[in-house]
């Protein structure tokens, strides 16, 4: 066994024809590295003994590693460079000196050619790409999907939206898609409208939405924000009696485009908040009179013109040109056991009853329009009964 530096190895020794039993060794000569590359440092090889080791030695550890070492160096001392054997497979040249030893197995690949000479512009044509990735979003909406966030304690209501809204941390969504409720079931639940009964009944403290929208703005104030009815309170369509069902929430387009303004209006004027997108029905091709007459009132207010964007019509689902950006549903789950009641403590959700219940969204107010058409009997004999 010989021993180089602090490297030991068996088997194949600089200089003999036998080993100690007596076996014939394999020779190691420069025969074995016919391609000199003297003077040259190779990038990515490994060390193997210090400097106190010979050439002669470096070459024999290149041999006793078989293919995997396709080329070897030996730096000795004043060289400028770390002094030393070092062996592995042939890589990039960089730095010279004239004392570097080394040399290198035959059929060692050759640098590749550098690239020619640009003779030429090139055309890029973009006119076929697809949409462009500008964010992700969340969406609070088809009826309750978020209400059962504020039955969490402050704290953890607090960091949940925290790890949704905040910059730079956990999700950092880009946009809040939110319901504008309508006093209806909207697939999992109802939001209250703002107007339950008419012009006269306008209440923008309902629900949890505003505070929803604050709180995420509050921590990211980029952020853009988008309403969209699910379904429409019942006196919108005024043929509608405790007998008969409430079908046409457009019947007056311009009535309906007013009670939308009337949302955009109240969430500016009364939450600071303002509306970027505004889309027309959930899933549903509204009609061109009410798309018409949203537009016209949205581009003729002074506080909304050029501040709050009319989505198309039916377009708007699942995406649309001027706002390619997908969605992602965030729910809360429900907690177990319940927390003790709210203390005031920061992100504090509203504690309006009827705000916070399913059921009570659908006694505040008269019959509700769906999305589909129908609204409940029960509840319209009962709007009904109260006027």
């Amino acid at each position: 066994m010989l021993t180089l530096g602090r490297i030991a190895f068996a088997g194949v020794v600089w200089g003999e024809d036998y080993d100690h039993l007596g076996k014939r060794l394999a020779t190691c000569s420069d025969a074995d590295f016919p391609v000199q590359v003297n003077g040259t440092q190779i990038l990515g090889l490994v060390a193997k003994h210090d400097g106190d080791a010979t050439f002669a030695a470096c070459q024999t550890v290149c041999c006793t590693e078989g293919a995997t070492c396709e080329v070897y160096e030996w730096i000795p001392h004043g060289a400028g460079l770390v002094a030393g054997c070092w062996t592995g497979k042939w890589s990039t040249p960089s730095k010279s000196s004239p004392l570097i030893v080394s040399r290198a197995r035959a059929g060692v690949p050759t640098p590749p050619p550098t690239a020619p000479p640009r003779t030429r512009p090139y055309a890029v044509d973009d006119s076929a790409l697809g949409m462009r990735w500008e964010g992700v979003g969340a969406i609070s909406g088809g009826g309750a999907t978020t209400k059962l966030l504020m039955d969490y304690q402050p704290d953890v209501v607090s960091d949940i939206l925290d790890f949704m809204f905040k910059p730079n941390f956990g999700l950092d969504l880009d946009i809040l898609k939110v319901e504008m409720g309508g006093d209806t079931d909207s697939t999992e639940g109802a939001e209250p409208s703002h107007m339950h009964s008419g012009p006269g009944d306008e209440d923008y403290a309902r629900g949890y939405e505003w505070w929803l929208m604050k709180e995420a703005k509050k921590r990211k104030p980029s952020l853009k924000l988008y309403g969209l009815p699910w379904g429409w309170p019942g006196w919108l369509d005024p043929t509608a009696t405790s007998s008969k069902e409430a079908k046409n929430a457009f019947a007056d387009p311009e009535i309906t485009a007013n009670y939308t303004l009337a949302f955009l209006l109240g969430a500016k004027r009364e939450h600071g908040l303002t509306i970027d997108y505004m889309g027309q029905w959930n899933e549903r091709d509204a009609p061109k009179a009410y798309n018409d007459a949203l537009r016209k009132v949205v581009s003729e207010n002074a506080e909304l013109a050029g501040a709050t964007t009319v989505l198309n019509r039916l377009p708007h689902y699942p995406c649309v040109p001027s706002l390619r950006v997908p969605v992602l549903v965030v729910s809360a789950l429900t907690p177990s056991p319940p927390p003790p009641p709210h203390s005031g403590a920061r992100g504090r959700p509203p504690t309006n009853r009827a705000a916070r219940s399913t059921r009570g969204t659908r006694r505040m107010g008269p019959a509700g329009w769906t999305k589909r058409g129908r609204f409940s009997t029960a509840v319209a004999r009962a709007a009904s009964r109260a006027a």
